[in-house]
C-alpha cells in the first residue's frame, strides 16, 4: 500500500467507530449485540493498521521528507544560544533539544499511541528486570527508568526503534554468506571496525561527547567503546550472544577490557582498541588478500601465556599488551542493555513482529546473565554502565555541547546535497548499495562540482544583497551577521557532506570488492582534502586494509607504519606486525 492510499485508509478508519456508534456507516442497525460486536471489529482493524503502517514506515524512513527538520535545528541552536528564547523543553532537557525529528517519527509515536490504547492495562508476565537495581544511584534516576511499564510511547522510544530497525537493517547483509554464529559474529566485528572511525578532534584527539548507538552507526563514527555497542547490538539482532568482558582494576571496579562472543561454553575474545580478535596459537594467515585470524577462546587466553603476548607491538611506536593471563581467571561480563529495550512496550512490540518485520526489541538481563554466570573464569556479571551514563551525561548538556550535537546532525538535514546524503546514508545501512535508486547513486548526487558549489553560493549572496539593502540601516549590521553566519554554515555543511558522501562511496566500493576504485577514492577524493581530518584516520586505516584486499602486502605495511593519532596507533601498528608475520610464514 503506497502512503497515500496508507494515509487515506488511517483517516476512514479513524472515523469508522465513531460513524458506527451514529448509526452513518451504512451497516444499519443490527441490535446492541451485533453493534458491538461490529465496533470491536472495527476498532481491531483500525488498531492493526495503525500497528501495520508503522512498522511499514519504520523500515522505510528514506522515503519520507525530512522537511522542516533543518529549521528545527537551526532553531534549537539559537535557542541553546540565547537562554531567554521560550522553548522550555529544549531549556530542561538537553537530551531532546539535540535530537529533532523527521514528520515520519512523530507519526509513528502518534500512530503507536493510538495503537496501544486497546492494550490490556497491564502485562501480569512482565516485571522490572532486577539487575536494573544495581545500577548507581544518579542512573535510578533517568527519567526513562521511571516509565518502563508505560502503555504510551514518547520521543526517546520513536529513536530507540529507528535504532533497533538500523541495527537490523545492517546485521542482515554484513555478516556476508557465512552460517555459523562465531563467523558471523566475526564479519559483523570486522564490518563495525572497518566502519566506525574514532570519533576525534582535529587535533587527533578523543572527543568528550557521548553518543547513543544510532548517532555512532549514522555518523560512521565514534569511541572506542561506543563502536563495541554497535557491534553489540548488531550481533543481538542476529541472535549472537555477546558481551563487554572486563577485568577489575586496582580499585576492585569492571574496566572494560575486550568483547566476548558466547558459542556453546566457549566465549571467543575481540579487542575493539586493536580491531581484530584475539588470536588462538598459529592462528595468523595471508591467502589471496585476507589476514586470516582465527579467535582465541578466553579459555585459551587464560591458560596459554604467550597468546597475549602476540598482542605486544614491537619496534618504534611498541608497547606491551597491558593484559596478563593470570589476570582472566577473574573476569567480570557486563551485558548491555538500555531503558526501551527492558521496558514493556518493547516487549509488545517485539512479540506482533513476523518474517520481514522481525527485529529485536527487548533483551533481558537477568536470563542472559545466568547463561554467563556458567562459563569457566566469569567470576560476576552486571550490567554495563555505559548506555545509561551516556542518557546521563547528555540530560545534563551545556549550551555549547548542544550546539555541537545539533551541528552533527545537520550534516544529514541541511539543504541541497545534504538531501541525497541523508537518503545514499540509509539505503546503506540497508545494505541497497548499488542501482538507481541506491547509497550510492544518493551519494554521487551529494557530490557536486566545486563551481557547482561556488555558483550557488554566488545566488545565495546576490539574492542577500538585495534583500538587506531593503532593511533599514539601523538594523543591517545585525541582519549581515545572521546572515554571514548561515551561509558559511552552508558552505560547511556542503563542503562536508560532500566529504562524508566520498568516503562512505569507499567503504560501498570495498563491500563490492571493487578495491582499486576504493582505493582511488581515499587517495585522490579523500585524504588531500579532508583539512578537518574529519575522516583522516578512518581513511587511512580502510586504505591499508583495501590494500591488502588488493594483495599488495609491502604496500598496506607502509600505510599502517604511517602517521596516526595516538588512539589509532596500536590498531594499525599490530596489523602491520601480524600482516608481515603471515607474509612471510607464507613465502617461506
Amino acid at each position: 500500500m503506497n502512503v497515500a492510499v496508507r494515509g487515506w485508509t488511517l483517516c476512514l478508519l479513524a472515523w469508522l467507530p465513531v460513524l458506527a456508534g451514529a448509526g452513518l456507516c451504512g451497516c444499519g442497525r443490527q441490535g446492541s449485540t451485533g453493534g458491538a460486536a461490529s465496533r470491536a471489529r472495527a476498532e481491531r482493524v483500525y488498531r492493526d493498521d495503525l500497528f501495520a503502517s508503522a512498522v511499514s514506515s519504520l523500515s522505510a524512513l528514506e522515503e519520507f521528507d525530512a522537511g522542516g527538520v533543518f529549521a528545527d535545528v537551526v532553531r534549537r541552536m539559537d535557542i541553546a544560544q540565547n537562554p531567554e528564547k521560550a522553548l522550555r523543553r529544549a531549556q530542561k532537557d538537553p537530551l531532546w533539544a539535540t535530537w529533532p525529528q523527521p514528520p515520519v517519527l512523530r507519526q509513528i509515536v502518534d500512530r503507536l499511541n493510538l495503537w496501544m490504547q486497546g492494550a490490556s492495562a497491564k502485562d501480569a508476565s512482565w516485571t522490572a528486570d532486577p539487575m536494573l537495581k544495581s545500577l548507581p544511584a544518579p542512573l535510578q534516576e533517568l527519567p526513562q527508568l521511571r516509565r518502563l511499564d508505560a502503555l504510551s510511547f514518547d520521543d526517546y522510544d520513536g529513536f530507540a526503534l529507528v535504532e533497533a530497525v538500523w541495527m537490523r537493517d545492517v546485521a542482515r547483509w554484513a555478516h556476508g554468506d557465512r552460517l555459523d554464529d562465531l563467523s558471523r559474529a566475526q564479519s559483523l566485528f570486522d564490518w563495525t571496525m572497518r566502519n566506525i572511525g574514532d570519533d576525534l578532534t582535529a587535533d587527533g584527539n578523543p572527543s568528550d561527547v557521548p553518543q547513543v548507538p544510532w548517532e555512532t552507526l549514522l555518523y560512521g563514527r565514534g569511541s572506542v567503546w561506543e563502536r563495541a555497542g554497535v557491534f553489540l547490538l548488531l550481533a543481538r539482532q542476529l541472535g549472537i550472544e555477546a558481551a563487554v568482558l572486563a577485568l577489575a582494576d586496582e580499585a576492585g571496579a569492571p574496566k572494560p577490557w575486550a568483547v566476548g562472543v558466547l558459542s556453546g561454553d566457549k566465549v571467543y575474545v575481540f579487542d575493539p582498541l586493536l580491531r581484530v580478535p584475539l588470536v588462538k596459537r598459529d592462528g595468523l594467515s595471508w591467502s589471496d588478500g585476507r589476514l586470516g585470524i582465527e579467535p582465541a577462546t578466553l579459555a585459551e587466553l587464560a591458560e596459554d601465556v604467550a597468546l597475549l603476548r602476540q598482542l605486544d607491538i614491537e619496534g618504534p611506536g611498541g608497547r606491551a599488551y597491558p593484559v596478563r593471563s593470570e589476570q582472566l581467571n577473574r573476569v567480570i561480563v557486563l551485558l548491555d542493555a538500555s531503558p526501551f529495550s527492558v521496558s514493556l512496550r518493547s516487549r509488545l512490540i517485539e512479540s506482533r513482529l513476523t518474517g520481514m518485520d522481525r527485529v529485536v526489541l527487548s533483551t533481558s538481563p537477568s536470563s542472559r546473565a545466568a547463561r554467563w554466570r556458567e562459563i569457566r573464569h566469569v567470576t560476576d556479571v552486571a550490567l554495563w554502565e555505559l548506555p545509561w551514563s551516556t542518557l546521563h551525561i547528555r540530560a545534563a548538556f551545556s549550551k555549547d555541547q548542544v550546539i555541537q550535537r545539533l551541528l552533527s546532525l545537520s550534516y544529514f538535514y541541511g539543504d541541497g546535497n545534504s538531501v541525497p546524503l541523508r537518503r545514499g546514508r540509509l539505503l546503506h545501512l540497508k545494505g541497497k548499495l548499488v542501482g538507481e535508486d541506491s547509497a550510492s547513486s544518493w551519494y554521487q548526487q551529494a557530490r557536486p562540482a566545486n563551481e557547482d558549489m561556488r555558483e550557488e553560493l554566488r545566488k545565495i549572496v546576490a539574492q542577500e544583497e538585495k534583500r538587506i539593502a531593503q532593511i533599514p540601516e539601523d538594523r543591517r549590521a545585525a541582519e549581515i551577521a545572521q546572515i554571514e553566519a548561515l551561509i558559511n554554515l552552508q558552505v560547511q555543511l556542503a563542503q562536508r557532506t560532500k566529504l562524508d558522501a566520498t568516503y562512505w562511496l569507499a567503504l560501498l566500493a570495498y563491500e563490492r570488492d571493487k578495491f582499486s576504485s576504493a582505493r582511488h577514492y581515499l587517495e585522490e577524493r579523500v585524504l588531500p582534502v579532508d583539512a578537518d581530518r574529519a575522516w583522516t584516520a578512518a581513511a587511512r586505516y580502510n586504505l591499508a586494509r583495501v590494500l591488502e584486499r588488493l594483495g599488495d602486502a609491502p604496500a598496506a605495511i607502509e600505510v599502517y607504519r604511517g602517521d596516526a593519532p595516538e588512539l589509532v596507533r596500536p590498531a594499525m601498528l599490530l596489523r602491520a606486525q601480524w600482516l608481515q608475520q603471515a607474509a612471510s610464514r607464507r613465502d617461506e
